[in-house]
């Protein structure tokens, strides 16, 4: 039985991020995206864990985001959505993942434009595994937070959806 105190308890949400890249830039490309994301992600009140930056390989990426998974809300996974053949990040989180959220990704590409024309050659998505949001975003620390910003309104929302919080639907005027 619910309370009104138990209803307006906000609830801690956790992350975790995992960025791809090659290995001789995981110090002045992932480490510097897994920054800007944490931090953005503290911003909006997520707590952030220490994430890791890993290269381009899908048993690697299989072990981290197990990994990650457990204990997170929400799994960001930043780099390899392009069409590259190190691009690995979508097909490798769809075996992992109980579905996708095609609005996400669709959504992501649709106002990415407005900053990239690449946004077209985008497989960016957003996904559910056992209960946790999983988002696939661009490696590269602004493209990341660009994509971050776009999903902002709906982030917190779709965590709750995802665990079962969801207690009405959104009207587009929303703050």
């Amino acid at each position: 039985m619910s309370s009104p105190e138990l209803d307006s308890v906000i609830p801690v949400r956790r992350a975790s991020v995992i960025v791809l890249c090659e290995p001789a830039r995981h110090i002045t490309h992932g480490d510097v995206t897994r920054s800007a994301v944490n931090a953005w992600l503290a911003n909006v009140g997520i707590q952030p864990s220490a994430g890791v930056t890993l290269d381009f390989n899908s048993d690697d990426l299989i072990r981290a985001f197990s990994f990650a998974r457990d204990g997170a809300d929400l799994v960001v996974v930043c780099g390899g959505t392009g069409i590259g053949p190190q691009d690995i990040a979508p097909q490798t989180l769809a075996t992992l993942c109980d579905f996708d959220i095609p609005g996400i990704g669709e959504l992501l590409r649709a106002e990415s434009i407005k900053f990239s024309l690449n946004s077209h050659l985008s497989r960016c998505g957003g996904y559910v595994s056992k209960g946790c949001l999983v988002l696939s975003i661009p490696g590269n620390s602004r493209a990341a937070i660009e994509q971050l910003d776009i999903l902002k309104k709906l982030l917190l929302h779709t965590i709750d959806s995802v665990q079962g919080r969801c207690k009405s639907r959104r009207r587009t005027d929303e703050q």
